[in-house]
């Protein structure tokens, strides 16, 4: 495996833009890249996902945008819920097979 030293412009977008992940391409035995975005200690309380990896930036930029936008989903659902804004729930009883 190896680590290139000067990333290309799209690895910095992806750095600026996803500052809570560590990025950076990898290449495996044969030579292939890859990216791997890598979750910063200081998020690791989040729903965030620790790894994701991806072929191209393209690809990883979808799975992290994916990632941050189920996290944001996730603290505002959770906000609504403990100021009482949210109904009770329950799921529906199963219907009847018989």
């Amino acid at each position: 495996m190896t680590y290139s030293l000067y990333p290309g412009e799209a690895l910095g977008m992806l750095r600026a833009q996803f500052a809570m992940f560590e990025i950076c391409e990898l290449h495996d035995h044969c030579g292939r890249p890859y990216l791997s975005a890598v979750l910063k200690p200081h998020y690791m309380s989040t729903s965030l996902p620790v790894l994701v990896t991806a072929v191209n930036a393209d690809e990883l930029t979808d799975r992290l945008r994916d990632a941050a936008l189920t996290e944001r989903l996730r603290v505002a659902i959770y906000a609504l819920r403990d100021r009482g804004l949210l109904p009770e729930w329950q799921p529906p009883d199963a219907p009847n097979t018989q």
